[in-house]
């Protein structure tokens, strides 16, 4: 499933890692590259490298770690700068969703790279798909779908999820027990499901 649909809103979504080495965690998230990046140094409670020119013509480089490192040229002092801050970098919504709801820590979950080269949640596909394949299922007995808004698309999405698989004891026990709330793959399967959800809004206003 892509962050990106024809039915969701044309929003990007950032996540925001140290430039010296980008796998060491996820610190920050925003809708744009540089609120990721803000959003970094207001979690860890730091300040941006600052490059700051000297007298004679050199460069310095000051940190929050104290760091004063000199250099002769303007373009390796940024360049160093860039590798002791924060860089954003595209990810996918629902793992934009999984930190807003529960936090950066990366020893909670794994993230990965999709093939269009975004950051991502580290999932079980096969899982994802049998659970979106068990709420579409639901859906052909489902009579709301004429109340249904795409204000509210996300909680709806949830509610459904729960409904026809979490709380569905004819569903398979190891599908039920990894779509547990807080789980990667229960953000995956809410977000997909949220655009089984504006795909029908879509048709509907269309029709």
């Amino acid at each position: 499933m892509s962050s990106k649909t024809a039915t969701a809103t044309a929003v990007s979504y950032f996540i925001a890692v140290p430039g010296d080495d980008q796998a060491s965690g996820i610190f920050g998230i925003g809708t744009t590259d540089d609120a990721a990046v803000q959003d970094a140094y207001a979690q860890s409670n730091s300040r941006p490298p600052a490059v700051i020119a000297n007298d004679d013509g050199t460069w310095h480089v000051s940190t929050d770690t104290c760091e004063d490192n000199q250099f002769s040229d303007e373009s390796e002092a940024r360049a160093y700068a860039i590798q002791k801050g924060f860089i954003g970098r595209e990810c996918t919504e629902r793992l934009y969703r999984h930190i807003e709801a529960h936090g950066c820590d990366a020893s909670r979950f794994r993230w990965t790279k999709t093939p269009a080269g975004l950051d991502d949640l580290d999932i079980d596909q096969e899982q994802l798909v049998a659970a979106v394949a068990e709420v579409e299922a639901g859906f052909e007995g489902n009579t709301s779908q004429a109340e249904w808004s795409a204000g509210t698309a996300l909680v709806d999405a949830h509610d459904y999820v729960d409904a026809y698989v979490v709380d569905d004891e004819a569903v398979d026990g190891d599908l039920r027990e990894a779509l547990a709330e807080g789980t990667q793959l229960r953000t995956a399967a809410d977000v997909a499901v949220r655009d089984l959800i504006l795909a029908e809004i879509s048709e509907r206003v269309a029709a």
